[in-house]
């Protein structure tokens, strides 16, 4: 195995590790999610208003959003967003790849 392989193999164990990780406790703050299937997360590329929806992936922890949509679709180039649909605010929270919320 050359380096540059060793090295692509341990930043993606370090991805998925950060992204188990994350999932393991859910925000207080948001409607709470099925423990066995997480929060539904719509992914979009750059303003989620623009409609430009990449995909739907499922995760544990809100904070977490944007950079698992950063991680799962490639396109994404680290400007995709995450948004699920929070049920105590009564409409739609997103988070960037940084875990910075804002509303739809």
């Amino acid at each position: 195995m050359n380096r540059a392989s060793r090295l692509m193999s341990s930043v993606a164990c370090v991805l998925l590790l950060m992204t188990m990780i994350a999932g393991v406790t859910a925000s207080p703050d948001l409607a709470e999610a099925d423990h066995d299937s997480g929060y539904s997360v719509d992914c979009y590329l750059g303003n989620p208003n623009q409609n430009r929806n990449i995909g739907t992936i499922t995760i544990f922890d809100m904070t977490s959003a944007g950079s698992a949509c950063n991680s799962t679709f490639i396109d994404c180039d680290g400007k995709c967003v995450g948004c699920v649909t929070d049920f105590d605010l009564d409409g739609t929270v997103c988070f960037d790849k940084n875990g910075k919320k804002f509303l739809q």
